[in-house]
């Protein structure tokens, strides 16, 4: 599945770590560039490092972060007019690997109206707004959630207790959320 979406490896010679490189493409499937994860321990705030499309410069920010829905093209491509709504990218994976459609705002400092209008231009019918079991979590899901609702269906959906964040749920967990996005 990696293979498929473009994944690059990526060595950051300044932080002596070695990255997986998740492609960002805009809705229309063109390149934005890359969300680099370490694969190895560094400090939280390199954790991931946005590489450019052409692969050779470091961006001093975030790929397009009022716009960049990681994902995105993979929904459209599908023909699903459901999706959950996630926090990181590993968390839309893991929800994309057990076949629910997901896309991942690519953090909480990254919601804007941009995106809720993207999304809601896309023709979506429904979306469940389920993010990270941490403070930033909460206090954005219902930022979301009031501006999808107005034009879709939209619910929030906490994690069950003792769950970080979607990544690190269990099969049984993720058949609750499969379900619940089906009966939307």
């Amino acid at each position: 599945f990696l293979a498929d979406l473009g994944c690059i490896r990526v060595v950051d010679l300044a932080h002596k770590v070695e990255r997986i490189g998740l492609p960002v493409r805009t809705p229309e499937g063109e390149l934005s560039g890359y969300t680099c994860s370490a694969l190895g321990d560094v400090a939280p705030e390199h954790k991931y490092m946005p590489l450019a499309a052409d692969r050779y410069t470091w961006l001093d920010k975030e790929l397009p972060a009022n716009s960049s829905l990681f994902l995105i093209e993979k929904v459209l491509d599908l023909g699903w007019d459901r999706v959950v709504i996630v926090e990181g990218p590993f968390d839309a994976l893991k929800l994309w690997s057990f076949g629910i459609p997901a896309i991942s705002i690519l953090g909480t400092g990254n919601w804007t109206t941009i995106k809720a209008s993207t999304i809601i231009g896309l023709g979506l019918r429904a979306a469940i707004v389920m993010m990270d079991n941490d403070r930033s979590g909460r206090d954005i899901q219902p930022v979301i959630l009031d501006g999808l609702e107005h034009t879709m269906k939209a619910m929030g959906l906490n994690l069950p207790e003792g769950v970080k964040d979607p990544d690190a749920m269990s099969p049984k967990q993720l058949a609750w959320v499969k379900n619940k996005l089906e009966s939307m």
